[in-house]
This record gives C-alpha cells, sequence and structure tokens, in this order.
C-alpha cells in the first residue's frame, strides 16, 4: 500500500514539473519587448526623423546622405529589402533597415552598439546588412559605375584625363588595395596573407573625376597579393579584345602612335596598356619628370580611395564578417561614393578634403581625409613580374613626349644633397583640370630644396 502511494505522489509531481515547463515556455517572448518598440521609440523615429526635418547638415554627418538623396535611395532599394508583418510580430522596416546600413557604413561601430541605438537584435542586423548593400549596389550599379563599352565612351575618358591631368591617352587609373577583415570562423589559413593578416584583395579603375569605373573585390581562398592583377576580370576582358578600345593613335602634336593606356603603380606589372613608374629613385631628369607625370594622374585614384576610406569609417579597422560580407560592404560603399560625387560633391569631397597642388607655393598640399588613420585598409605588394620589350618601348615614348613638353615650357631640374625639385615655367594643371597659363615667372611643381640645378 505504501508503495502504491510512493508512485502515486511521484507520478503527481511529475505531471506538475511538467506542467510549470510548458507554463515558463508560454512565458518566453519572441523578442524582448524593448526591441518591439523599435517603431516608436527607436533612433530612427527620435533621430532620423527630426534631422530630416530640422538640420539636413547633421543628417549628412550621421548617414552621409541629405533627406533627398535618403528618399531617393530608399523609393530603389525598398522592393528588394522590404519585409511583411506577421502575425508573431512587426517586420523591421524598409526604412530601418536603410538607415542601420548606413549608419554602419558611416561609423563602422559594432552590431551591439547599432542594436541599443535602433532597438533591432545583433542577429538580426548581422543579415540585414549583407542583404542592404547588395541591394544598393544592385540599384545604384547601373546607373553611376559605368565602364565604357565603346570607343566613343573610352575617348571621352582619355580626353577627360589629358584635359584635367595632362596626360595623353590614358583611360583610368588603377589601384589596388588590401581590405582587412577578422578571422573568419572555421577559416584555417583560408584568407591568411604574407603578412599575417586576413584580407580580401580589392581593384579599382578610376576615371579623371574620381569616379570608380571598376570594381572587383578577390575573396577566392588564398587571397594572397600576387597574381591579383592576372585574376581581375579587367584584365581578362582587355587581353580578350572585348572592351571596344580604341587603336593606337598619335601622340598630341607627334606623329608616333601610341596605344591607350591605364595608369597604375607598382603593385601592378608593366605592360603595352598599363604603364607604371619607374622603379627605384631614378637618376636622370627624363625619368624623374615621367614618373612626376604618371604619378599626377594616378592622383585621381589615390583620391577616390583616401575619400572612400576616410567617409566610410567601416574601412577603419578590420572588419568583423565573412569575407562575402566584406565584399558586399566594400561594393555598396564605392556605388555610394560615386552616387555622392554626382549629386553633392561639394559636401562629400570638397576641395580641402582631397590631396591637391598648390600652384601658387609649388607644393602639394594633402587633403583632410588624411586626419584619422585608417587600419582597415593597406597597399598591394609590388608586382615584380618582368615587362615585355613592347611595354618598356610605349613607357619610353611616353617619357619622350613628356620631356619634349617640358623642355617647351621651360622645366629646370635641381638637385641638392640627393633631392630634387622640377620648377616650370607655366603650371597648367590645378585640382579640377583648369588651365593657367603664367609665363611671367617660375613655379616650384614639388617641395624639393635645390643646391645647384641643370636645365
Amino acid at each position: 500500500m505504501d508503495d502504491d502511494i510512493l508512485g502515486a505522489l511521484a507520478l503527481l509531481l511529475l505531471v506538475k514539473k511538467r506542467k510549470l515547463q510548458k507554463q515558463e515556455k508560454k512565458k518566453r517572448l519572441w523578442s524582448r519587448q524593448w526591441l518591439q518598440k523599435r517603431r516608436d521609440k527607436g533612433v530612427l523615429c527620435r533621430q532620423v526623423r527630426e534631422l530630416k526635418e530640422e538640420d539636413p547638415h547633421t543628417l549628412r554627418q550621421w548617414i552621409l546622405l541629405d533627406h533627398q538623396q535618403y528618399q531617393e535611395l530608399l523609393n530603389m532599394v525598398t522592393p528588394l529589402i522590404e519585409k511583411k508583418d506577421t502575425n508573431m510580430r512587426q517586420a523591421v522596416t524598409a526604412a530601418q533597415r536603410l538607415t542601420l546600413t548606413l549608419r554602419y557604413l558611416t561609423t563602422g561601430e559594432s552590431y551591439r552598439s547599432l542594436s541599443c541605438q535602433f532597438g533591432i537584435s545583433h542577429n538580426l542586423i548581422s543579415s540585414i546588412i549583407p542583404t542592404v548593400c547588395k541591394a544598393i549596389y544592385t540599384t545604384l550599379q547601373p546607373l553611376y559605375i559605368k565602364l565604357p563599352s565603346t570607343a566613343e565612351e573610352w575617348q571621352k575618358v582619355a580626353d577627360d584625363f589629358f584635359s584635367r591631368w595632362n596626360f595623353p591617352k590614358c583611360l583610368g587609373a588603377l589601384d589596388g588595395k588590401r581590405i582587412l577583415m577578422r578571422k573568419p570562423p572555421n577559416s584555417g589559413s583560408t584568407f591568411y596573407d604574407d603578412k599575417g593578416l586576413f584580407s580580401v584583395n580589392f581593384i579599382a579603375l578610376v576615371d579623371a573625376d574620381s569616379k570608380f569605373m571598376y570594381v572587383d573585390v578577390d575573396t577566392c581562398e588564398r587571397a594572397t597579393e600576387s597574381g591579383v592583377w592576372d585574376r581581375c576580370t579587367l584584365k581578362e576582358a582587355v587581353d580578350s579584345n572585348v572592351l571596344s578600345i580604341p587603336p593606337p593613335e598619335n601622340i598630341p602634336s607627334t606623329n608616333r602612335k601610341c596605344p591607350f593606356i591605364f595608369v597604375g603603380d607598382d603593385a601592378f606589372p608593366l605592360k603595352e596598356y598599363l604603364m607604371k613608374p619607374y622603379p627605384g629613385q631614378p637618376e636622370s631628369n627624363e625619368t624623374q619628370i615621367f614618373n612626376y607625370r604618371l604619378s599626377r594622374a594616378r592622383r585621381t585614384s589615390e583620391n577616390a580611395l583616401g575619400i572612400l576610406a576616410a567617409r566610410f569609417q567601416v574601412f577603419r579597422q578590420p572588419i568583423r564578417t565573412t569575407p562575402e560580407n566584406v565584399r558586399a560592404i566594400t561594393m555598396a560603399a564605392v556605388a555610394l561614393h560615386n552616387f555622392l560625387i554626382e549629386s553633392s560633391r561639394d559636401t562629400y569631397s570638397p576641395p580641402d578634403f582631397i590631396d591637391r597642388e598648390d600652384t601658387n607655393m609649388g607644393k602639394l598640399e594633402r587633403g583632410e581625409m588624411h586626419q584619422n588613420a585608417h587600419t582597415g585598409v593597406e597597399k598591394l605588394h609590388a608586382d615584380e613580374v618582368g615587362p615585355t620589350n613592347q611595354a618598356k618601348e610605349v613607357r619610353e615614348q611616353l617619357k619622350g613626349y613628356f620631356n619634349v613638353e617640358a623642355n617647351r615650357r621651360g622645366v629646370v631640374v635641381c638637385r641638392g644633397e640627393g633631392r630634387r625639385r622640377i620648377i616650370m615655367a607655366d603650371v597648367d594643371i590645378d585640382l579640377y583640370g583648369d588651365v593657367e597659363q603664367d609665363f611671367t615667372q617660375d613655379r616650384e611643381m614639388s617641395w624639393y630644396e635645390p643646391n645647384s640645378c641643370e636645365v
């Protein structure tokens, strides 16, 4: 009898325990209550709405876009990012998703910090940001990132480079960077580069106006720098002759034909269609002048990447996400860069923000974009592939052209204690390519101190 009573009591306790467990499960929330209040009390309602109405300047500082630009972008991406409410919960609106992503790109804040500001769980944020970044690139790319597809369009690019930077036959400035990221989970040595860092490689082609015409983010495994250009789809297109690049033409004021070319730095190989500086510290005046003119043409890509890293603070430190998401983030930032260059250059990239030449003082002035360190972006290593004789001949042709021009304009190269400067009798290029003729005085074109001079 006692055993029966004990058994009944044990069964009663078991039933009671299971009943309590079911009640506990019912009490668990689908999401935290403070997260459910995001539509009424999140940052979106309290700040963005006020800024859009009362302080557009601060809104630009907060998400880089003014009210009109924000609405234009929101209208474009909404069909790709909008979610519907369910019986269980309200969906995060398209406006919230876009604002959250723009804030992340602008500041690089952690997901947990953004979660507190926007009232959205950090797990959901980790899926929202790459989705919205892909939508931004998908909608803006056809309108604002355009690689020329006809000979006439390429000729227009070359004409712009010649009028703004005095570099003939130039189809764009190439530049490459390593975008650092935190070690992805379970990645082993994948994406582990030669310097012991995890990164993906980024290559861009920039026009004379510091706008991106082409971007490629290499997310393949073991994305080492050697062979970055060989894996680039732009190289494949150039080698396959599918870009409608015009045939070689005479260099201005000469009867010598020269192919249309890109300009790059030491990270790229010297090719017939890709010019890079002479290596080391050139001893001859002619080589010094060529390197100087090529570096001026390349300033447009250096400015573009400098603006990108300075305005989009997500690149200020290694990005904590997957390689594919790093690619989506980078492509979205590039698309927004071109969008803002075209719609609000004066506020997005004013003259003092980028590197420029002071033609009165004869020196290069560094822009405000260098004020903050960007430890999440680094230069690519130099490419050591030996050039062909044809590539060397093209560089020699251009060197000869620049030195004929230098002699015509009265260039003096001054030496002193291993340093040089170039003095030109006329200065014809400023930051935006305005032509300025002045034959009344010599002007320094670099910041070197002379000791003795040679014509």
